[in-house]
């Protein structure tokens, strides 16, 4: 079973409350299609959304929304999204980041760690991209040391271009030695990426579908498996 899972923020919403919100074209694809009724439950660190295709309670403590209606108009992404004072019985607040895990007919949205970025892996091959890597040294040219053990992956910076290294072969026999893999940072856009593959990905145990969460701060990465009990799913 594949395993979905989208990241997002909570945002502000009118009146003082806070407002989260969905947007893409899976949501249609798990049944929330436009005009579709929701139902939305508070829980501690997050809520649910559910598709209502039968009588819900009305003591739930919860809120029935609608999937907006195009209304003729051509829609790239559609929007599902929830605002009010209900939402503070979550205990979220502004800014914090949040994981979203869907299936057919349900959303269950969690707090997530800060410091970190979800990653589904795919293909045997863990994909890294986006500003944050840049925040945590990883720019473009980069060259980074993985190290690999049972269930993680760790990756810290080394320097600058390869061109730029004075002994790379001495770099090249330390990888070997210590049992590392030597990767360089690209740019996918604006953006740093980088490609994390073979012995190390067998090495953590790590298998296509496989969600991880990364870690990151100053010069360096640890790459797990992400533990959606631990999140509160």
């Amino acid at each position: 079973m594949s395993i979905n899972i989208k990241q997002l923020t909570v945002a502000n919403g009118a009146n003082s409350n806070i407002r989260i919100c969905l947007y893409g074209k899976w949501l249609p694809n798990m049944g929330f299609i436009p005009g579709a009724l929701v139902m939305a439950d508070p829980e501690p660190g997050g809520v649910t959304f559910t598709l209502c295709d039968g009588p819900f309670p009305q003591d739930r403590g919860g809120k029935f929304i609608r999937v907006p209606s195009a209304n003729g108009r051509k829609v790239k992404c559609p929007v599902l999204a929830t605002t009010g004072k209900y939402l503070c019985e979550t205990g979220l607040n502004h800014g914090d980041p949040l994981i979203a895990r869907y299936s057919p007919g349900s959303i269950r949205i969690r707090r997530f760690p800060v410091g970190a970025k979800a990653v589904i892996m795919t293909d045997n091959r863990i994909r890294l991209a986006g500003s944050w890597l840049a925040e945590s040294g990883f720019h473009p040219d980069t060259v980074a040391l993985t190290s690999p053990g049972p269930g993680r992956i760790v990756v810290k910076r080394h320097g600058a271009a390869l061109a730029a290294i004075p002994d790379y072969a001495g770099l090249v026999r330390f990888a070997r030695q210590n049992k590392m893999k030597i990767i360089q940072f690209s740019h996918d856009g604006k953006a740093p990426c980088v490609s994390i593959s073979g012995s190390c990905v067998d090495k953590a145990g790590f298998t296509s579908g496989d969600a991880l969460i990364a870690h990151y701060g100053h010069d360096q990465i640890v790459i797990q498996k992400l533990d959606f009990a631990e999140l509160g799913f």
